[in-house]
Order: C-alpha cells, then sequence, then structure tokens
C-alpha cells in the first residue's frame, strides 16, 4: 500500500463503474459506496500450505490476523497490475510472469464494502528472503488450506476474510485443489493441530488427543533411540507454540506412547 492519498473508483451495488472517482478514506466511511479491492491466494502446490500475511498491529481495520496479500485498486490501476504492484509491496515476491487463475469475485457484505477479486497462484515452495511492508505486516506464514477453510467457515476470529463472503472461493479452491481427495490425508487431517509443523491447538475429545499424541510421535521421535528427560524436554519445547511441555510429556506417559526405564533417567518410545 502506498502512503500518499489514493482515488478509488467508485463501483455501484452491481460491480460496475460510476464514472466517479473518491478519496480512499472518504469511500471506505459514506454509504452506499463501494469499490474494488484484488487478493492473492499463493499456495505451494506439494503441501497445500497459504501464504497468508500476519496484518500490523498498527492497522486500522482486522490487526493482528491473517490477511491474504493484496490491497485497494486505484483509480488509474487494472486488476492485475494492482495485484502484481501489492505482491510485490508488501512480501517483496514478483508474480508478474507466474499463472493467475481467476477465482472470482467475492462482493460487499456488511462492514465490507469492496468487490474483492481473488485470484490462485501456484508456487513450488516457501518465498525465498522475503522482504516485508513493515507498516502493513508484521510476518507471513504457510498455513494448511483446510486450517484456514474450517477455520473461516467456523468464524473463528484469526482471519480478515469470512466465510458469508468468501463461501464461494472456497468452493472453487476446493475443486482445483481436488479438496474431497485429500481429506484425509495426514497433512490435511492434522492441519487443524500443527501450523509449519508445530502444534499449537490441542483437542478436548479423548480420542482425538490420543490420534494427535500418535501423531506427535511419528513427526517428531526416532522410535530407536533413548531420551533423557532434558532431551525429551527439549523435543517438546522445538515443537510446540504457546502449551506446556511438561503437559505432553505426561500425556505422552500416560497414554502408553512413551516408557521410562527402570530407574527412571531414560524414555523411549513404546514398541
Amino acid at each position: 500500500m502506498s502512503n500518499n492519498t489514493e482515488f478509488l473508483r467508485v463501483i455501484n451495488t452491481n460491480g460496475e463503474w460510476t464514472g466517479q472517482y473518491m478519496e480512499r478514506a472518504e469511500a471506505s466511511k459514506k454509504d452506499g459506496v463501494f469499490f474494488n479491492t484484488v487478493f492473492c491466494w499463493l499456495i505451494i502446490k506439494e503441501t497445500k500450505q497459504v501464504v497468508f500475511e500476519k496484518r500490523s498491529l498498527n492497522k486500522k481495520y482486522n490487526p493482528g490476523k491473517y490477511g491474504l496479500v493484496g490491497g485497494h485498486v486505484e483509480k488509474d490501476d487494472s486488476i492485475e497490475d494492482t495485484l502484481i504492484k501489492e505482491v510485490a509491496e508488501e512480501i517483496g515476491y514478483d508474480i508478474s510472469k507466474l499463472n493467475k487463475i481467476n477465482l472470482g469475485v467475492a462482493k460487499p457484505a456488511g462492514l465490507y464494502k469492496s468487490f474483492a477479486y481473488n485470484f490462485l497462484i501456484f508456487i513450488p515452495n516457501k518465498i525465498p528472503n522475503p522482504s516485508l511492508q513493515v507498516t502493513e505486516v508484521e510476518c507471513i506464514e504457510y498455513l494448511d488450506y483446510s486450517f484456514v477453510r474450517e477455520s473461516v467457515k467456523n468464524n473463528e476470529d484469526k482471519f480478515s476474510i469470512t466465510w458469508d463472503r468468501y463461501s464461494d472461493i472456497f468452493n472453487r479452491l476446493d475443486k482445483i485443489l481436488k479438496y474431497d481427495s485429500f481429506a484425509n490425508n495426514t497433512v490435511d487431517k492434522f492441519a487443524k493441530y500443527f501450523r509449519n509443523d508445530k502444534i499449537f491447538f490441542f483437542p478436548s475429545k479423548e480420542n482425538e488427543r490420543k490420534e494427535v499424541l500418535n501423531e506427535i510421535i511419528r513427526r517428531w521421535f526416532d522410535k530407536d533411540k533413548e531420551y533423557s528427560e532434558l532431551e525429551l524436554n527439549n523435543v517438546i519445547k522445538a515443537n510446540i507454540e504457546t502449551l506446556d511441555h511438561a503437559f505432553f510429556r505426561r500425556s505422552l506417559v500416560d497414554h502408553g506412547l512413551i516408557v521410562r526405564n527402570n530407574d527412571g533417567t531414560k524414555y523411549s518410545i513404546a514398541q
């Protein structure tokens, strides 16, 4: 986003330009005035991870929430030119030569006054050395598509996008990503518990807890190695976000997934 005064094309309720322009701040406040925005779904094809930026805490709207990379379409810019410009400005990534798949338009709803054009771009891996626009972006994260989808659908207050506006966009993404066909694979099944391969949410239901604990064993531990308590704690600490490492150690032991030796000095994976 530019810090200079921005003028936007005024759009009517049918998504058509009225022939008028309006300063962005005024357009955002004035009833009955709509405008265009554009957003990019950057997705790593192999892992189905989506690039989301965590919005700066200084932002007026949705501070600290996850948002798609993009922004307002200024009066003299095209949709595609704005998409390329915003991605370059906000995260320092050049998408000018990448294939852009049109996902459709999220229409205005509630407090959201824009016709939001959405595009999908597949990328081969994580963005090397992203250059963040610090006034806009606190950091970027790679979030599993299914985690994003279910969080937005359940109206969890983590994202700046809402299900009432974006359900059609998600339905198109489901088809492109063959969401149903990979819904039961390992990455997707545990997506709501793991973020960037670290656990950040632990379920309350016992059967789900056992599944997650088994997945922790599979991801984090060598079944042929013995661990001291310090080593065990270090493995757990390295793979959790805000949860208590001692709780996870006890849970793994209590569920019979990790066993202590006779003198209690070593731990190993139950065979």
